[in-house]
């Protein structure tokens, strides 16, 4: 468990998607603890209801305990088989996907010869970006690559105010 990471991560998700209020890892972990804490009272439940039913001699709570334990044994089997066939169409789904990721990389629009300007790149990243973003609104002012219009639109953040 890296928190650093991860909270690297967050940043620079909420800085590149604009997202105002982004939540932190902090508030993530103790979003958490209420469920994690109806799980584990749920899950001590059924062990609860069969030791009482053994030590009482309660066949009804014998019973439940028998009967959420098939429950659970029959969701779990669900569940792995859920798993495999996620497993096996992710598999089949991964050379497109994989060009998918490789079509819509930023860095095409990032990758300047050195002798460019950091304002000329900044521009041609600008213009890049904007291309396939916004392809009805907005012509491409330089020759060179730009962002496939498939691709997702997060990738330019603008603001309203212009710099001084």
């Amino acid at each position: 468990f890296d928190d650093t990471a991860i909270e690297s991560a967050l940043e620079q998700i909420s800085m590149v998607t604009d997202v105002k209020g982004a939540p932190s890892l902090a508030k993530l972990l103790l979003r958490t603890i209420p469920t994690l804490a109806f799980t584990i009272f749920l899950g001590l439940l059924v062990p609860l209801c069969g030791y009482l039913g053994a030590k009482q001699n309660s066949q009804g709570l014998v019973g439940c305990f028998c009967g959420c334990n098939f429950i659970h044994c029959s969701c779990s089997i669900c569940a792995l088989i859920g798993s495999i066939i996620v497993l096996f169409m992710l598999s089949a789904a991964e050379p497109g996907i994989e060009a998918y990721l490789e079509r819509c990389d930023p860095t095409l629009c990032t990758q300047w010869p050195d002798s460019f300007s950091k304002d000329v790149k900044r521009q041609r990243t600008v213009d890049c970006f904007a291309a396939g973003i916004w392809p009805d609104q907005y012509h491409q002012v330089f020759e060179g690559p730009s962002y496939p219009v498939i691709c997702p639109k997060v990738m330019l953040k603008c603001s309203d105010s212009n710099p001084a």
